[in-house]
């Protein structure tokens, strides 16, 4: 069977099990808050009140061509933008396994095997469900793969140009995917590097990091230039490109703050601690078989190094702005270590020359890429679910206005959303609310952004809506006694969030 029939072979088989694992999403389709916020404003100005000024012309393009088309209800739309985000996922898989194999083919049916199971989890790793339920879905996956491309141009070929192209490309198709450009290209620096019997090209690998540096510094520019002519000529507030060196100290407090949530609660995407533990058990068993077998000690030096990095690298940007620092899709790079450090370890080591470790490791990664899934098919339960709470929530909600006009008299035009801290400890217990006992499920409505814009799209109406963070509980108390988390008084709907 030659090259290009496995190819399509394994490219199938991604869509099969991808499919499977999503297929109540393919099915119904799911609607994030994000996706609320195009339904409320409609295609064409999303595309340029959030699109254009956020730096994504390619997103905005796509958002322009949908409205023209004006054919499309909302979950059409997601679902479309998820089959068109998989298929270009599973190309970032076979190029993957094609660079693997590039750098050392595998001896056996077994090595195979792994490698294909490292190509799939570098790209369908624990963070990535974050990204496949937003509308920009496919324009993430088009970052990753122009990241991939420029650094493999940057490194392995030496074409500093058309690295430069695909980074901007990258970036202006989504900029929170940067990170995977920083990794890759350490990644391929040290693996094209110190091979064998070539010693250490420290210089080269300087290299390499300096043009990644100096071409990120060019197209973060280059971006940022655009964003502040788009936002002047529309005049738009602008969102991205907004910095100062004074909110970096404030920035680097909240990086701290938020450590945890990043590596060890997994960005609430994954079993607390798991994949963390399951990297560093990984590099300590290579460790203990460099040093048992006589391997060079400088592999020790790199692996660590890129265990460093790929954990560092996506917060490099949250100095910046501290915007989506707890979500899955700014963190990929850390879901896909594990499977970056077995792609490290395959390329340059003869571990896995070893059968038994070749089948301990072939079966741990199996397990871990098999409960990843599995992850993958509760999160679309969970969100589907949301989903129809949100439904029912408003039908209670709507009702509970229509009722109030009626009995008082008046009109209800804004709504004034109120966040605390505490609520949900005070709200909630166990996943399950304290008043009514039923399931809760992280629904739109208890955002704080798009609470006030689900309300006006389910009534078709609209409200004029204001926010305030709660100083304490008195100000929430009086909400509290009604037995709901809202209520009406005068011409205003109170309603609290818990959700920023």
């Amino acid at each position: 069977m030659n090259k290009k029939v496995k190819d399509v072979i394994y490219y199938c088989l991604i869509l099969i099990v991808t499919g499977i694992a999503l297929f109540p999403y393919l099915k119904d389709g799911i609607i994030s808050p994000d996706n609320y916020n195009i339904q409320y404003l409609g295609f064409y100005k999303y595309a340029i009140t959030y699109n254009l000024k956020d730096g994504r012309p390619f997103i905005c393009l796509f958002n322009l061509i949908f409205d023209k088309c004006q054919i499309f209800t909302m979950k059409p739309y997601t679902i479309i933008c998820l089959i068109l985000g998989l298929f270009l996922s599973a190309g970032i898989c076979i190029l993957i396994k094609n660079i693997i194999s590039k750098y050392r083919e595998p001896k056996n049916h077994w090595q195979s095997i792994l490698i294909h199971l490292i190509s799939f989890g570098i790209i369908f790793n624990y963070l990535y469900y974050n990204c496949l339920y937003f509308a920009e879905f496919v324009f993430m996956a088009l970052s990753i793969l122009l990241f991939i491309c420029a650094a493999d141009m940057l490194v392995n070929k030496d074409e500093n140009i058309k690295a430069t192209i695909l980074a901007l490309l990258g970036i202006l198709s989504y900029q929170a995917t940067i990170s995977v450009f920083f990794v890759f290209v350490i990644l391929f620096s040290i693996l094209k590097n110190n091979m064998g019997e070539h010693p250490v090209d420290i210089k080269s690998i300087v290299m390499d990091t300096l043009k990644m540096i100096i071409i990120s510094f060019v197209v973060v520019a280059i971006e940022f230039v655009l964003i502040k002519i788009v936002t002047t000529l529309l005049n738009l507030d602008q969102s991205r490109a907004s910095f100062s060196i004074g909110t970096i100290g404030r920035n680097l407090k909240v990086i701290k703050n938020n450590l945890v949530d990043v590596y060890v609660k997994n960005c609430s995407c994954y079993p607390i601690a798991i994949p963390l533990v399951v990297c560093v058990t990984t590099v300590i068993t290579y460790i203990i078989y460099n040093l048992k077998n006589g391997e060079k000690k400088s592999y020790i030096v790199e692996i660590i190094v890129l265990f460093f990095i790929t954990l560092i690298a996506p917060l490099t940007l949250n100095v910046i702005s501290t915007s989506s620092l707890d979500q899955g899709r700014t963190k990929l790079v850390i879901g896909m270590l594990y499977f970056i450090l077995l792609m490290y370890i395959y390329i340059k080591s003869d571990m896995f020359n070893n059968q038994i470790i070749l089948y301990t490791f072939i079966g741990a990664t199996a397990i871990f890429v098999i409960s990843i899934l599995s992850v993958y098919h509760f999160e679309v339960y969970e969100n589907i679910e949301g989903n129809k709470q949100e439904q029912s929530d408003l039908a209670i909600i709507k009702n509970y206005i229509e009722n109030y006009e009626e009995t008082y008299q008046t009109q209800v035009t804004n709504i004034f959303k109120i966040y605390y801290q505490k609520e949900e400890a005070y709200y909630y217990e166990n996943g399950y609310n304290k008043i009514s006992g039923d399931k809760i499920f992280q629904t739109t409505l208890r955002t704080w952004e798009f609470s006030d814009r689900l309300i006006s799209i389910y009534m078709n109406r609209d409200f004029t809506a204001y926010a305030k963070r709660a100083d304490d509980l008195n100000e929430i108390i009086e909400i509290n006694m009604t037995g709901k988390t809202y209520m009406c008084k005068g011409n205003t709907l109170y309603i609290i969030v818990d959700i920023v």
